[in-house]
Parts: C-alpha cells; structure tokens; sequence
C-alpha cells in the first residue's frame, strides 16, 4: 500500500481520528489505512439516510457498507466531476458544467440529465435537483422520447399520421407506454407494414377483374346466403335425379316414432331435404319447406334471385360457376383484418409513405433509451454528491456524533421521556442479541418499541436509547414517550427491557443506600405481615370459640397453658413497657454518648458506611469510569477501530435535561397550594388556632401509638 499523503486527524471521544473536508482530503482517505478508520464496515439498518443512497452504496446488497464500497464511491464520485465545490458543500443540485467532459460516463449522465429536463419543459439546461430526477412519472410523460418505443397516438404532432396510426392501434392491439397512455410499438408497425400491402394489392385484383364481383359490391352477401344453402339445394337436386331414376316410391323420410320427441324430430328434419324432391328438377321457394332451412331459403332468394320464386337445376349449376372466381379469389385473401376497415385510409397510408413517417418516431423514441437508463446514474451522482461527505464523517470518523447542533447517521432520532431528551439512540433488529453485547459496554440502556401511523398502516421499530446522565429513578418498564426522527416523523414510545448500569457517579453514591433501604422495607414487611398474620388466626379461632359457647354449659378443663402473649390486660402492660423502653433507649444513648466525641460518631459512622456501600460505590465508579460508546454501537452490527469511553462531558451531550429559557417569566410559589388556600377559603373552612394545636396533639397520640405498637412487639418477642 502506497504511503497516505497528508491528511488531518483530531482527537474524538479520546482518540485520533481522520477528518474529511475537501475533495483532497476525499482522495488522501483512498490511501490511508483502513486501520486508522473508525468503523470498517456497518449495517444498513444502523445508518439514518436516504434509504435509496445506501442501496447504491452497498454494491454486493449485502445489507452492509465496508471499506472497500467506500473507496469504490469515492473514486467513482471524483472521476466523475471536475468541480468539486458541490460535493464538499454537500449540494442536492446537480451543475452539469460541473461533469468531467474526459470521462465517458459523465458524459452519458449529462445527456440523461438534459433529457430529464426537457421532458419536464425547462429549457435552461444547467443543473438538475434531485427531486427533479426522482419525479420519473413526469420525467417520462413526454411519450415519444422515453425510450420505450411506445407511440401513444394522442401525442402523436403530424396529423396526416394520426389515421393510420390509429387504425395500427386498433386492428394489432395497444401496449403501455412508459407515460402511462396507451400506444402502438414496432411488432404493431411490422404488421401492418406486410399485410396492408397485400390487402390492397388483393383489392385491386377484384377491381382490375370483374368477374370476380358479379354482385359488384354485394357480391359477398350474396356469396355469403349461396354458401349457406349449398349444402341443402345440392342434396335436393340429387334426390330429384333419383325420383326421376328410380320413381316417386320411398321418398317419405323416416318420420321419427314420437312427435313429442323433440330431439328425435330434429334429427329428422336435419337428414330429410329441404323440400319433396319433384321429378322436373325444380326448386320453389314456395315449396312445403324444412323448417330448418326455410329462413336460409328465403335469404337465398331475396340476396341471389330477386323477383325469382324458382330455381332449376341447370340454373343451380350455373350460379355456382358464376361465383367460381369469387371463391379463388377468397382463398388469396391475405388477412380478414382489415374487414371493414376504411380502405382510403391504407391506400393514403401507403400512398404517403405513413409507415415510415411512423418508423422514424419509433427510432427515435428508442435513441432515448441510453439517456433513460442513465436516470438512475444522474440520480446516484446527486447523492452522492449531497451524502458522501456526510456518511464520510460518520464512519472515518466519530466527530459528528458528538456535536449537539448536528445530526448523526447513526442516530436514529431523539427520545422525550422523564423530562429529559436521549439522543444517543439506534436501531435495533434483533433486542436478544444486541443484549448480550450491549451489557459490555457498562452503559444503561433502555430498550424501546416505536410506532407511528394509522391503525391499518402502522410502522414499528426497535431502539437501544443510552442513558448517559441523571439517574434511573423514574425510568421503568412501560414507561412511555415520544421519538423523533430526522425527517419530523413522531413516533409512540415505550419502554420494554432494560440494561441495568449505573448512571452517575451522584446515583452510585446513593445506590447502597437504596438498596439497603429497599432490603430493610423487605424485611419489615415480612415480620409485620407475619405476626399480623398470627393475629388473625388467633382472632378467628376465639370468635369461633366464642358463637359455639353455651351458657350455663361447664367447659371442660383444659390443661394449664401459658398465659397468651397478648391479651387483653397485656396490651396496656406493653403500651406502657414500650413507652418505657423508648425512655430508657433513649437515655442510655445519651449516657452512652456523653463521654463520646462527635469525631468518634463521624468515625464510626464512616466505617459502617465503607463496610456495607463500599463496595458497591467502588463497583459502580469503575463502571462509570469503563462506559464505551463503541461497544454500544458494535452491539448494532458496526465494525468499530476506536475505543471511546464514555466521559463525563459526553454523557451530558446524550442525556440532556433542557433548562427553561432564558429571559422566561419565573413564578416559584405553588399553583397548586394557592388553589388548595382559595378553596379553603370559599368553604370556610380555614385554619384556626385551635384546629392547628389539635393536629400536633394528633401526632403526638399517633407517635404514642407507635410507641405501643412497639412495646407490645418487643414483649411477643421475649414472652417466647
């Protein structure tokens, strides 16, 4: 590897890391090592940009961005260009004066670029924006020249083509243009092109010979009911040879045995003639008829004989012959696609050489078909252009990261919760996983299910949110919030799952004793709820004892017990053995501690509290002091070179309690004991002398009580 030209490096997050500014520093960056990178390769779905720039970057679709597609953007990006002003300003826009003339396929994204604009009607061909290239559907509205090789007829300029193009539309069918309107394309075109010469040349024979149209122009209906009859007048004048052959006997069809029976009468009507066969060889249209063939008959007639109620037999033979040209002439017909169809209009069309007009729309349409592919390389190069230098930031170094006034790719958004703001949050695919790593970087981590959207299109997504500053106390499964995104999308948040770490150094001060308080409100709980438990057991057996006792009834002698430990004359005997007990603990403290300094007492004190929260304070600093950010971030699937420990300055940047502004009218009495007050007041029920002397008496009789409660404990205890 070639050695690096100059570069810049800064230290962040404790280490020095290489910063990208300049085209130059763009170029350097190819050959530095990618030891000095920060991240060497990352997930897609750890990166907060456009999703369709990160489809470009990732070349394998891996779903990942390492090293080696970095370097290939990079060269591909500056080849491309010969300004570089844009990409280091990180511009939406495009120049096209901006393009390298020397390279081939600058030159292909240019053409594509003018293209895109002309569809669009700009006609100051010098930058494109990226929503410009990304509005496809107006970009290829201008049918003839989106490359597709598709002529919707309504856009169609030269009226003289229109007819004929029209006429290919409807008769070879109809195919989707890249507009969305429907046209005609070259297999369309072809057709027409060999079969409408045929056809008229088809036409013209008839024309140039008239025996082929006795009929003139009607000679097609009328060959059309000859047809339909051949069948029936051919099988009649054989039956008349055979009457005149053989006599008039046996000419009666074969009747069928039912007359009810109405698919036997068919078939016998289909196999008898279509009239009684006459030994003269002549058929009358006024003929006792077969039904089946009386409509066809009468058709025949009024097309091929008009004014003619009968037809010999010699004149059946000749009317045959006459439409003997016809039919030879039928059997060359090209095509029956044209039936019907205006002949003037193929005739112009081919007179006027219409095809080719038509051709030459189509070639030129589909000239536009390089310029159209390079829609997606004039879209990648803006940005490219617009992200690059961004992504750069975020993955050869870590300085945007840690700056409050910029947003992170890495950073999904910003979390409102408890009042405070966490941005030091990332998506998360898979809350198991990323557990079993994240817990190594010794840092408090809420796990976070998000939704936004409408019940029947909801989107949901995971996030690992640090919690670098403040204390844990109000945070709790459940709990919600709301998340913000980059792109202004609010999103429901609640809290599902934790990684339990210390916060502060001020929250692992207090965390022993926490915890020993919440091991002592165990404890207690536990003894009260047992002895409470013991009363009322004792209490439901005497009421039992006491409903089924009969007066007057001697109750067995039961064996010498124990006095109960509580009874009745017990319980002012223990009121007044813990009032007592409260005096004289309370003077041998005092006794105890007369000849004690106060610096002992603080000794002492000190040594209790290094004994018990010791430990756990120190256990807590040490994971406070090892927090590591990039641990965090490897837990999403990053490849990270650095270490950066979380210190005090950057967990006040992720974690961030934000002050009321300045300048902001400040009222520091209580609204809400104001209200309390007024209410008072409007009820007349404020406070008096006496009423304030009663409530101390009243805490005093509740200490009292507490003092008893406590004796009548401290005698359960020792009477056992």
């Amino acid at each position: 590897m070639t050695k690096a030209k100059s570069i810049q490096f800064e230290k962040v997050g404790g280490s020095l890391q290489p910063i990208i500014k300049t085209a130059e520093d763009m170029k350097n960056l190819l050959e530095l090592s990618p030891a000095f990178w920060s991240i060497t390769s990352i997930s897609l779905d750890a990166i907060a940009m456009d999703p369709v720039f990160l489809k470009f970057m990732d070349y394998d679709c891996n779903g990942k961005i390492r090293v080696d597609e970095i370097k290939t953007a990079v060269r591909w990006v500056l080849d491309k260009l010969k300004n570089y002003e844009n990409l280091e300003k990180g511009s939406e826009n495009l120049v096209l004066s901006d393009l390298n003339p020397d390279n081939t396929e600058a030159n292909d994204i240019r053409a594509a670029a003018e293209l895109a604009l002309k569809n669009t009607g700009v006609t100051d061909l010098k930058e494109i924006g990226l929503a410009g290239i990304r509005d496809r559907k107006k970009i290829i509205a201008a049918g003839l020249s989106n490359g597709d090789g598709v002529i919707p007829v309504s856009l169609l300029p030269d009226e003289t083509v229109i007819p004929c193009a029209a006429m290919i539309a409807k008769l070879f069918g109809t195919v989707p243009d890249a507009s969305g309107l429907e046209g005609f394309n070259q297999q369309g075109l072809d057709k027409f092109k060999t079969s409408a010469a045929a056809y008229v040349e088809w036409v013209d024979f008839s024309e140039n010979n008239p025996g082929v149209l006795p009929f003139k122009d009607k000679t097609g209906k009328a060959y059309g009911a000859l047809s339909a009859v051949r069948e029936a007048l051919d099988h009649y004048f054989e039956l008349c040879g055979a009457v005149r052959l053989f006599g008039e006997k046996n000419l009666t069809p074969a009747a069928p045995e039912n007359l009810m029976d109405t698919e036997g009468v068919e078939n016998a009507l289909k196999k008898a003639p279509p009239a009684p066969p006459t030994a003269d060889r002549v058929f009358s249209r006024k003929m006792d008829l077969n039904p089946i063939w009386h409509d066809r008959i009468i058709a025949f007639f009024d097309q091929v004989l008009p004014g003619k109620d009968t037809l010999s037999e010699a004149e059946w033979n000749d009317l045959k012959k006459l439409f003997g040209e016809y039919e030879a002439w039928q059997k060359t017909k090209p095509s029956d696609v044209f039936d019907g169809e205006d002949l003037k209009v193929i005739r112009a069309a081919l007179k006027d050489d219409v095809p080719k007009k038509l051709q030459s729309i189509i070639d030129r349409d589909l000239a536009y078909s390089k310029e159209i592919s390079g829609f997606d390389n004039v879209e990648k190069l803006i940005l490219y252009q617009a992200n690059l230098v961004k992504l750069l930031n975020n993955y050869v170094n870590l300085r945007v990261l840690f700056n409050p006034s910029v947003d992170s790719i890495l950073q999904a958004g910003i979390l409102v919760m408890d009042g405070r703001c966490f941005k030091l949050a990332i998506r998360v695919t898979n809350v198991a996983e990323h557990k079993k790593i994240a817990e190594r970087s010794n840092i408090c981590i809420m796990y976070i299910d998000a939704q936004t959207g409408q019940a029947n299109a909801l989107r949901k997504m995971q996030l690992a949110v640090a919690v670098t500053h403040g204390d844990m106390n109000n945070l709790f499964a459940g709990k919600s919030g709301v998340f913000f995104t980059a792109d202004g999308t609010v999103w429901d948040a609640k809290v599902t799952d934790f990684v339990q770490q210390p916060v502060s150094i001020s929250e692992a001060i207090k965390m022993p004793f926490y915890r020993f308080g919440s091991f002592l409100g165990k404890q207690m709980d536990k003894f009260f709820s047992a002895r409470a438990k013991e009363f009322e057991t004792g209490f439901d057996k005497t009421m039992a004892q006491a409903q089924t006792f009969k007066p007057g009834t001697a109750a067995p002698k039961a064996p010498q017990q124990q006095t109960p430990a509580v009874s009745g004359s017990m319980m002012l005997m223990g009121g007044g053995i813990g009032l007592a007990a409260i005096g004289s603990a309370v003077a041998f403290i005092a006794q105890a501690l007369k000849n004690v300094s106060f610096w002992n007492v603080l000794a002492v004190f000190l040594i209790i509290l290094l004994i018990f929260g010791g430990p756990m304070i120190i256990v807590s600093l040490v994971k406070l002091y090892r927090r590591d950010i990039a641990v965090y971030l490897e837990a999403s699937g990053l490849a990270l070179n650095k270490r950066m420990r979380l210190n005090r300055f950057m967990s006040k940047i992720f974690t961030e309690r934000p002050e009321i502004p300045r300048g902001s009218l400040l009222d520091t009495s209580d609204v809400i004991r104001g209200i309390f007050q007024k209410e008072q007041e409007r009820l007349g029920q404020s406070m008096s002398g006496l009423r304030k002397f009663l409530n101390i008496v009243l805490w005093f009789i509740a200490v009292a009580a507490a003092g008893i409660a406590g004796g009548i404990t401290l005698w359960n205890y020792l009477s056992r």
